[in-house]
């Protein structure tokens, strides 16, 4: 349990660092694509924030404790997950963007 302090701190400081990065990007990508290509910005954002968070977590937690090459076994690995899930999670953007602006006109008509 000596590890669990380490692994706290990596978490926040790799979830800190990249969830600012990712809405840094999204909105860039919004800006430069015009608001169009949604599944362009969502995978853009999040390929890139998933890279920053999986680096930075694995290096703080993990660093010193495993060789070198584990250490970038772990890193590419999970980031290979992580990408997998954020490809596969885009349709579900589009159904909840979609259910946000049904709702959103749905409120429009009754005020």
């Amino acid at each position: 349990l000596g590890a669990v302090p380490r692994i706290v701190f990596a978490s926040m400081v790799a979830y800190l660092v990249s969830q600012n990065h990712d809405v840094f990007a999204f909105e860039m990508w919004k800006k430069v694509t015009k608001g169009k290509f949604l599944w362009f910005r969502n995978n853009a954002s999040t390929v890139v924030s998933q890279g920053i968070d999986t680096t930075i977590f694995i290096l703080i937690a993990f660093a010193g404790v495993y060789s070198f090459t584990d250490v970038l076994n772990m890193i590419w690995i999970t980031y290979l997950i992580k990408i997998a899930v954020a490809i596969i999670d885009t349709p579900l953007v589009y159904i909840l963007v979609n259910i946000v602006r049904s709702h959103r006109r749905t409120e429009d008509f009754k005020t």
